[in-house]
């Protein structure tokens, strides 16, 4: 669905651009010229993260429309069930793309045709909620397509538990800012409880599985991008390699990418997740009775295997939607729904299931607050390009040092005092580059 390289869809220096923005972790490596090219301060007269994801995004959307277009007009002999299978996959990562574009540019032009010719490119910019209405109209189509499929696929292949997992995703969009459809909620709410309630996923027993190879596109995971060591790696656990000597693997360039700040991993309560998701120390790769101790550093994504630490070459798929992300929006969705308080037994339980496995010795609570629900989902959900958007979506930010969840507008971050959120800091601006060949591109 996406490469790296290029920057289609999900790219590794897009993740740490968002990452960034949370302002739950800093930059160890901040002056490798290899990622800041992409990072540079966006101002007026520079494009930097904006442009490269307004191009691939819009490329991928491109590919999206030509490929439906050509089956949905195809004279070849195919078998319906193949047909339906492609086109439920294809209309999935249309939504999936035109989502994560309108979450992060605002109102953009909304394209479903294919390009035949460059007459009238300036297209008009269309509303949130007009886009999110086309990912809700998309993800309904490929689920009727896909109402024979499989619930989960072992191949990483979009399936029937993917397309539901992202719709619910998306009702939970529109439910929040800036469209604000609080009946969205209700809808929320219902998708993700389809998906639990189907009984095809399960979280892990142990943090540990999420790294193990052996068990990617199965239990936890809904839908990764798919990754091959030899020649199609995730460089992601590499970004995170602490850059303290002695090395802990043969190349750690590009290490220190992204590193949490000690008030994030104090908020964490002691108990399996948080040993699980940060590590101190590493035996050195030159000598492993040698071990190299550091502050903090993310450990979720973690790749142990000779070819990741001998040869950097690292093939952990790339986690794009997990059942804990599915269970905790059900969870939101119903405590939103119901004022901001739940004592919902099914949402309750979807929190819980999510809490226990960090904290063993808490009790299930009797209700859940939207507050309660969102600190679980940065905690849970750290550093896997989600935070941010839960962020632009609920206006609502987790101060580590409080403890507290407050309003995004007026919060500053850590280290970041003197520069305290506005609302016009949630969107990206559009590209000098597309504002040139498109006069309508103004907010």
């Amino acid at each position: 669905t996406c490469v790296f390289n290029s920057g289609i869809g999900l790219a590794l220096n897009a993740h740490v651009f968002f990452e960034g923005l949370t302002g739950l972790c800093w930059r160890e490596n901040g002056s490798a010229s290899s990622y800041m090219g992409f990072i540079l301060p966006l101002q007026a007269n520079q494009d930097g993260v904006n442009s490269n994801m307004w191009q691939y995004y819009y490329a991928a959307i491109e590919n999206c429309n030509s490929t439906i277009y050509g089956i949905e007009n195809s004279e070849a002999s195919v078998d319906e069930s193949s047909k339906n299978t492609m086109l439920s996959e294809v209309y999935f990562l249309r939504a999936y793309y035109y989502w994560r574009l309108v979450q992060m540019f605002g109102p953009i032009p909304y394209k479903v045709e294919k390009t035949i010719g460059t007459a009238n490119s300036a297209l008009p910019l269309d509303s949130e909620e007009t886009v999110l209405d086309g990912c809700i109209a998309d993800l309904k189509k490929a689920e009727e397509l896909a109402a024979n499929g499989s619930w989960n696929r072992t191949d990483g292949h979009v399936s029937k538990g993917a397309i539901k997992s992202l719709l619910a995703k998306v009702y939970i969009t529109k439910a929040g800012a800036p469209v604000n459809d609080k009946s969205c909620y209700a809808l929320a709410y219902e998708k993700a409880k389809e998906v639990v309630n189907s009984g095809n996923f399960k979280l892990f027993g142990s943090y540990a599985d999420l790294r193990n190879q052996a068990n990617e596109n199965t239990g936890e995971f809904i839908f990764s991008m798919q990754r091959e060591a030899e020649h199609a790696g995730n460089p992601l656990p590499h970004l995170c390699y602490p850059l303290t000597a002695p090395f802990i693997a043969k190349t750690v360039n590009g290490g220190g990418g992204f590193v949490p700040n000690q008030s994030f991993v104090d908020s964490y309560a002691d108990g399996p997740r948080k040993d699980a998701f940060f590590y101190t120390e590493y035996p050195s790769f030159e000598d492993p009775s040698v071990i190299t101790k550091f502050p903090p550093h993310v450990f979720k994504f973690f790749d142990e295997s000779s070819t990741a630490l001998a040869d950097n070459k690292l093939g952990m798929d790339y986690w794009i939607i997990r059942y804990a992300d599915v269970l905790l929006i059900m969870a939101e969705a119903k405590a939103m729904a119901d004022g901001g308080t739940t004592s919902d037994p099914a949402a309750v339980e979807a929190y819980h299931q999510v809490h226990s496995r960090a904290v063993p010795a808490d009790p299930k609570p009797a209700s859940i607050t939207f507050s309660q629900v969102f600190k679980e989902r940065v905690q849970e959900l750290a550093f896997e390009n989600i935070t941010w958007f839960d962020m632009v979506r609920t206006r609502k930010a987790y101060d580590p040092v409080k403890d507290q969840v407050v309003d995004i507008v007026g919060h500053a971050a850590e280290g970041h005092e003197k520069y305290a959120f506005k609302e016009s800091d949630l969107l990206l601006p559009y590209p000098m580059r597309e504002r040139k060949y498109n006069p309508n591109l103004v907010r």
